[in-house]
Order: structure tokens, then sequence, then C-alpha cells
């Protein structure tokens, strides 16, 4: 969702970013049109991104400020096609104008909807239908009209909150017993305060003692309206009437009031958004671009000049042009049906797609492609993997990298999402010449703040997102590659969550370093020592490994110093059971992230690390590294991790722990991510915890890297 929708209009700041295989311009603040570098472009696609709905317009000037060098005649109605997810949409061309009706994302994934113009000659392409609207009246003053003012900002990331209707999982604001929360909304111009504001929010408390355990009371302008009541974890639209004069132009404060007593002590909510339907005078904003709801047949529209355009997007799938209308002494009059959507606006004021690419060429549409490993990272640090693409090759694999904006651009009709990266993936396993690909390596950063509201780390390489148990909802790799969708990985997967060159580069020497050492001839073992549960597991897995006891050392509920200490001493495999979060292994603090600094370079290869426990493998916060995350990138930590995203239970955990265990002692299984689909590969997922253990429990490593044992 977008943040305040009556911001209807975005000017535009041109920036050329020619290195990365694409030329971009972003829209904020005021027109700025430096010198940018020219590029021919005569023929291919454009990727228009939208990230509001409304129409907009793009002409030979736009493209031009923004660096493309298309010529005039090949500017036309009748070559030009826009497309949005393979399917047409239909244009009006005007003053050498392309206008079109777009809609912002409905994916939980991007801020963006995408849509793919492309010069392509002898195309007939589709326009706007058109219906006419002769005036049957000429009223003098503007007509009263419904506007839907949308306010949101979304700063608060609750997982719990998902549910099969709800799928967006951020919020403007958590409300607790003893707080209040206020904001404010700027209205147009008003035509008599009246209206309504319906809301959205989520119960996070629960008193299954009382009915209706939340409540809050609502005041706008000052003036108390009402006490909004609902009951349990549930998603809530509260909805209000509100008088003549409770609303104002401009500026309105909205209250939502939860210190007085209600009926629990514990009481908290999230507020999402706040939408407000009012009656307006039928006048141009100062974007041009008026969209409002017809209250009565005969329209009057003022401030808008003979070159506007009149839109029904009653139905967005087929808007309507609508024509015969008339404009006299300054005034648009037109007869159309009461309640239909529409938009007025200005053709020389709309506004331009929020980003527009070059739509990049790629060969990894060609059938006669073959890779046994594929590695997937943005333009930025593909350079950077190269000397892992010759090292694998040189080991007799055949292998590729495919960045994400060629598996954007030519797989996902521009759209940047976990799901384009699938159906490359799938493409690859499906179409791609035999054998099909057995290793994927992600390469970048995947948080859950896909919509940029924290704009901190940027989602590079995006994980889908899972529906699990006891969080909601959390990150898992092994979806990307579920290429017959049974819930189960069909290419063994990996990640290196890091955002530079030079990780990736550390990485890729690091790994290979690995594969050229001795490994260490002992074992560790490791438990929370606060429940015998865990303690338990850990001598039940140890049993079943059978590996020697002479060279295992067990530290159940040791201080991490110990550990840390046993660490540096040599071991080719660290395991640990027991509670864990993506700070700590156990409640004892048996490793931590302070553990992770003491770690020191060994005359061994580095520990392969088995964590059978919840969280610590969680790479999707988007401020905060996880404890698997620290020992991946340390200098002397281990380059092949196995953790998990998610809350599970140890019971659900056991049979896939024994069959990994067993599978990197199998020297049959020669690489990494050979193991890890060996271990997964009985796991019934029709049962939820063995499902959330396949899609969360995941390699931080490249699945490709050979296990060194001794």
């Amino acid at each position: 969702m977008t943040k305040l929708s009556w911001r209807l209009s975005i000017i535009l700041i041109v920036a050329a970013l020619l290195g990365s295989g694409g030329l971009v311009w972003y829209g904020w603040g005021l027109l700025f049109t430096p010198p940018v570098p020219q590029v021919e472009f005569s023929s291919g696609g454009l990727v228009l991104s939208i990230e509001e709905d409304g129409l907009y317009g793009i002409n030979l000037t736009n493209l031009k400020q923004a660096g493309l060098s298309i010529p005039a005649e090949q500017w036309a109605a009748d070559v030009v096609t826009l497309q949005s997810n393979g399917d047409a949409i239909p244009f009006h061309w005007q003053d050498e104008t392309l206008i079109f009706y777009g809609r912002g994302t409905d994916s939980i994934y991007t801020r963006y909807r995408p849509y793919i113009l492309t010069l392509v000659p002898a195309v007939e392409s589709p326009h706007l239908d058109t219906k006419s609207v002769p005036p049957t009246t000429t009223g003098d003053t503007p007509s009263t009209v419904t506007q839907i003012i949308h306010a949101e900002e979304n700063f608060v990331y609750k997982s719990t909150t998902r549910t099969d209707e709800y799928l967006d999982t951020w919020y403007w604001h958590e409300i607790h017993v003893q707080q209040k929360f206020s904001f404010t909304a700027e209205l147009p111009e008003l035509t008599d305060g009246s209206g309504r504001l319906t809301m959205h929010l989520y119960g996070t408390s629960q008193d299954r003692n009382l009915e209706n355990d939340h409540d809050l009371d609502l005041i706008i302008n000052d003036q108390p309206q009402t006490t909004i009541v609902w009951d349990g974890p549930i998603h809530y639209i509260a909805e209000q009437e509100l008088p003549v004069n409770t609303l104002r132009t401009g500026s309105n404060t909205i209250v939502l009031d939860n210190t007085p007593e209600g009926t629990t002590f514990i009481d908290i909510m999230q507020f999402d958004w706040a939408e407000f339907t009012v009656p307006t005078p039928a006048i141009a904003p100062d974007t041009g671009q008026l969209q409002f709801i017809a209250q009565t047949q005969d329209i009057t529209l003022g401030g808008f000049s003979d070159n506007s355009i009149l839109v029904d997007v009653t139905n967005p799938d087929s808007p309507l042009r609508l024509i015969d209308w008339m404009r006299q002494d300054g005034l648009i009059h037109f007869n159309h049906t009461v309640g239909t959507n529409l938009i007025a606006a200005e053709i020389s004021d709309l506004p331009l797609p929020a980003k527009v690419e070059i739509q990049q060429n790629t060969a990894l549409l060609e059938a006669n492609n073959q890779a046994d490993l594929i590695v997937i990272t943005t333009p930025e640090l593909a350079t950077a993997a190269e000397p892992l693409i010759i090292a694998r090759e040189a080991q007799g694999l055949s292998a590729t990298i495919a960045t994400t904006t060629e598996i954007y651009h030519n797989f996902g009709a521009g759209e940047e999402s976990p799901e384009s990266i699938r159906t490359f993936l799938r493409y690859a396993a499906e179409q791609w010449q035999d054998p099909a690909p057995q290793y994927v390596l992600l390469i970048g950063t995947s948080v859950y703040d896909y919509r940029e509201y924290l704009d901190q780390y940027p989602n590079q390489v995006p994980a889908p997102l899972v529906k699990v148990v006891h969080s909601g909802e959390t990150v898992s790799d092994a979806r990307l590659v579920d290429i017959d969708q049974d819930n189960k990985p069909d290419i063994a997967v990996g990640r290196w969550p890091v955002n530079s060159s030079q990780e990736v580069a550390n990485l890729v020497s690091r790994t290979l370093a690995y594969e050229q050492g001795t490994a260490a001839p002992d074992t560790i073992f490791t438990a929370d020592g606060t429940s015998s549960e865990f303690t338990g597991l850990a001598d039940r897995l140890l049993e079943h490994s059978q590996l020697p006891t002479s060279n295992v050392e067990k530290l159940y509920g040791s201080p991490f110093t110990d550990v840390a200490n046993a660490w540096n001493e040599g071991s080719w495999l660290v395991t640990y059971v027991g509670h864990g979060s993506i700070n700590l292994w156990g409640k004892d603090e048996v490793f931590t992230r302070d553990a992770v600094s003491l770690l020191n370079q060994s005359e061994y290869a580095p520990p392969i690390v088995l964590q059978f426990t919840c969280l610590t493998g969680y790479f999707a916060h988007p401020t905060q590294r996880s404890i698997s995350e620290l020992m991946l990138t340390h200098e002397a930590g281990p380059v092949l991790l196995i953790s998990a995203t998610s809350l599970t239970y140890s019971h659900d955990q056991r049979f896939f722990a024994e069959q990994l265990l067993t599978a990197v002692q199998n020297t049959d299984q020669l690489r990494m991510g050979d193991a890890l689909q060996s271990a997964k590969g009985d796991l019934d997922v029709q049962t939820n915890g063995s499902r959330e253990v396949s899609d969360t429990f995941g390699l931080l490593g490249d699945p490709s890297a050979l296990i060194i044992r001794p």
C-alpha cells in the first residue's frame, strides 16, 4: 500500500545508471534535468514501474530527459504496445503522449507494478474504449463529488498477524493500554465537513474471559466521536459516519485514545490505515488530477482546460475514455452515471512512472543452456562471484551467473519479486538441457521489508514468505527451488546474505580455502543445559551418528567461552540442540554474538555447523544480522551452516537432524547441497511440523561446496 494517496503527482529527478544494465529515473521533489548521455533505443522494451493508481503519461521529451534517444518516426500510436504481466493494456494517444491508467501493485513483495512498453512495428495496439457523455445541463458552479482519501504509514512489522485474507503484516502504530496515538490527515477542500471514516485495526492481545476485549475512543479535531470495540486477535474494520463540521479543509487531527479504563488491563492493538470518504467540490487540485465518485448525473468540473482527459475507472481493468463533453466559461460539463469512479486530469500535468528502465536482454531464455550450478545475484555483485564459477568449472561442474535484473525483466514481466526468481528456476529446470541444475547459490540480502518502508538493507535477492504456525510468516529459500510445487525443494539451495562485493569476494576465497583445508578429527556436540529434552536429544543424535566417542567433546550448558575455546582447537563438525534466537544458542548462553568474535584461525578447516534450534539463521531482519550471518562473515568462522528462519519443535526437528548427521558423514554425498537434499528427501511435508522444518531449515553457504571430512 502507498502512504498518503492524495499525493497524486510524481515529478521526476532524472538519473542515468549505465553501468548496471539499465537506465533509471525516480520520482521525488522538483523537476531537475541534468545533461545525461543519450542511449539509442529503437526497439525492445522499457519497464515502467507504477506506485499508485492513476493516469500516467509519457512522451518523447520525457524519454529524452531520461537519456533515451528514440527516432520521432518510431514513436507513434500504431507501433507502441503496452503490457502488464503479459496482458495488453489499452492506452490513449494524444499530443504524441501515451496515456494509460496504471495500477499500484497488490504484491506483498514489491512497491511497484511494472508495465512493459515496446516499440514493435505493424502491431495493432489496443486503445482505450470510449463512451459518449454529452452534457444535458450546464451548471455555473462545480458539482459536489465524493473523494476517498487514504492515509497510511508502515513502521511496525507483525508477522503473527498474517492470515489467508490479510497478507499485509505492516502497521502504522502499536497502541497499548494507557496510550494514545494521533495522526494528521490532509484533506482537500470540503463542502460541509461531513463524511465517513474507515479504519483497519488488529487486536494483538486476547482476554478469553471477556467479550470485546479491545476498546479505544475516537476523537477528531478535539470532538469525541465514538468508542470502537471488538473482540479477540482478529483484523477489524471500524466505520464511523461523521456529522457536518467534523472535518475541515487542510489539516485534521485524529486521536485513537486507549487511556480511559477499559474492559481489560491488557489491551494491545495495531493501527493500520484510515480512509476518509468526503464530499468535495469538483475542482482540479494542484496536481492536475482529480479522482472522484459521481454524486449526480449532471457533473460540472472546475479548473480544467480543453486539453484534459476524463476516464471512467469503475472497472479498473477496462477503463473508458469519456468523449463529447463540453467546456464552457472555464467549466467542463457532462452527464454520467451516479456512483461511478472517475478521473479528470490535465494531459500536460499527468505524472510519469516512478521508475523507467531499459528491459535487459538475456541468454537465459535459450533452451540450449545447461548448468549444474546457478548463482543468482545482482549485477553489482556478479563480478565478485566469477572466481567461484571458474573454480567450480575446474572441478567439472558447469556453472553460470544469472543476475536479478535479467530475471525480473524476462521471467517476471519486470516484477522485482521472488516469484520471478522461482519462475526462472522452473524454466531452467524444465527447459534447459539435461542434466538439470543441482545447486543454486543466492548471493545478496533478503529482508522482510520488501516494500522498503524502513529504507534499511535492500532486497537484493528476495526470498519468498511462507506461512508458519508460531510466527505467522517467515522467509524460505527452499520454496524458490520447489519446481514441482509439492512443498519440497528439488534443487539444493544456499545463500550468502551479504550486500557488498568485498564480502562476496571474502566468502569466495574462504569457501575455496575450506575445500583445500584439512578436517580436524574431532566433533563438538553442544546443547541447552536448561532442559533434559535438549540434552537427551543431543545424546540420541550422537548415538545415531555413530561417531567415535573418543573424538567427541560434549558441552552441555557450558559457557560460550568454553565452546569457543574448543572450537578454536579444531573440529570438523559442530552441532547444537536447544532453545535459540536470532542472537544466541540457549537460555544459558551456550554461544552468543560476542562468542563469534572469539573464534580464531585454526590449522584445520573450519567446521560445518548444524543448529537444531529456532531462528539462528533468520537472515531477513532489516537492521540486525543473525548469529549465523555473523559466523558466516567472520574471518575465522564457518562457511557452511545449517540454521532455521522460524520457530519449530525439537520433536519435529529430530528426524531431519538424524538424516542430516548421517548425510554429512556419507562419503557418497560429495557436496553440502547433496547432504541437505538427502536429509530433506524423506520428510513428510503433509504435516505442519515437518513441512516447516523443510521450509525453514536452510544452508548459509555454497551448496556446491565440497564437504571436508576427517
